[in-house]
């Protein structure tokens, strides 16, 4: 059993996709991409840790919805919106540059579909800051992608449009856990109700 728990008051961590420990990795998995900046996990890995200095000590959650967003290709160094970049977009990567042949192919619809931010505000009022669709805000639309890439085709009566969608804060509704207060204890008071079921949303936009 390998375990290995980190925790800071002053500093952060970072993801992407592959295990930091190298037990783990080295014992427990394989072809994860550590090393390899044409593969996601090696280019992130990168330019997330290139971020996290760059923002040192100012990181709060209108910077933590731009790092999301970010474009920047650590491979070809330069803005490119692919496969590698933070902001996922295989949708818009030929893949010139995989390194195996069983990744995911040239153009395919895939990627990031939501971005979130929070902190410890927000998490102290149970909300968060989300967006559904690309973290940068470009939106995906079925037809224009199977017109320029007909290899997709097929995929066109299953694929959906993600317009652009805005950041909104989403929360606990107060409202709906003060009026099942009083559920609950008339639940508990009447066995009749007992044989129903209640079914609500808890979140609000």
């Amino acid at each position: 059993e390998i375990l290995d728990v980190k925790r800071t008051k002053n500093g952060c961590f970072i993801g992407f996709n592959v295990a930091f420990d190298p037990r783990i990795r080295n014992l427990e998995s394989s072809n994860t991409g550590w090393n390899d900046l044409r593969r996601h996990q090696g280019a992130r890995q990168v330019r997330l840790q290139q971020m996290m200095e760059e923002h040192k000590g100012r990181l709060d959650v209108e910077t933590a919805k731009l790092l999301i967003a970010d474009h920047y290709d650590v491979y070809l160094n330069k803005i490119n919106p692919c496969s590698r970049t933070t902001c996922s977009h295989y949708e818009m990567d030929a893949r010139e540059y995989m390194s195996q042949s069983d990744r995911p192919k040239p153009f395919e619809p895939r990627g990031a579909v939501d971005g979130m931010a929070i902190d410890s505000e927000t998490a102290k009022r149970m909300q968060l800051w989300g967006r559904w669709g690309s973290s940068c805000g470009m939106g995906f639309y079925k037809d224009e992608f199977c017109d320029r890439h007909m290899i997709w085709n097929t995929y066109r009566p299953y694929l959906h449009d993600r317009p652009p969608q805005p950041w909104t804060l989403f929360g606990v509704n107060k409202s709906f856990h003060r009026s099942h207060a009083h559920t609950r204890k008339a639940f508990h008071r009447n066995p009749a109700l007992q044989t129903r079921k209640h079914v609500a949303p808890i979140v609000q936009v």
